[in-house]
């Protein structure tokens, strides 16, 4: 296991990322369709800093693994967030679903060149 790949700056942003774009998806659930104002701006707000984020990752990692890498991490966040906030209740295929982009998304940060 390569712990240097899992605690490097490429990762630190890739889960910033992550973090802004499912915490933007909390705000856009609490918008409404866009009709509550501040939940809005916080989603607007949050969805470009994690593209931001995201960009700057991608200077130091390849594009594929990058933001699938993304990807992963945001799917593991935005079903906490829905769990523990919005209580929403999930199936065991669902969770074992989620867990298995996570073991994926490991084993590519692992294995990823460049970070």
């Amino acid at each position: 296991m390569n712990l240097r790949a899992l605690i490097s700056p490429v990762m630190f942003l890739q889960l910033g990322a992550a973090l802004c774009y499912a915490t933007g998806g909390a705000f856009m659930k609490v918008s409404a369709g866009l009709t509550h104002l501040r939940p809005t701006l916080l989603m607007f707000l949050l969805f470009g800093v994690a593209v931001c984020f995201q960009t700057l990752s991608m200077k130091l990692t390849t594009m594929g693994t990058g933001y699938v890498l993304v990807l992963g991490l945001e799917a593991f966040v935005a079903l906490l967030v829905s769990l523990v906030y919005f209580r929403e209740p999930y199936t065991v295929r669902d969770i074992i679903g989620v867990l298995l982009i996570l073991i994926g998304t490991v084993t590519l940060k692992i294995g990823a060149p460049g970070t």
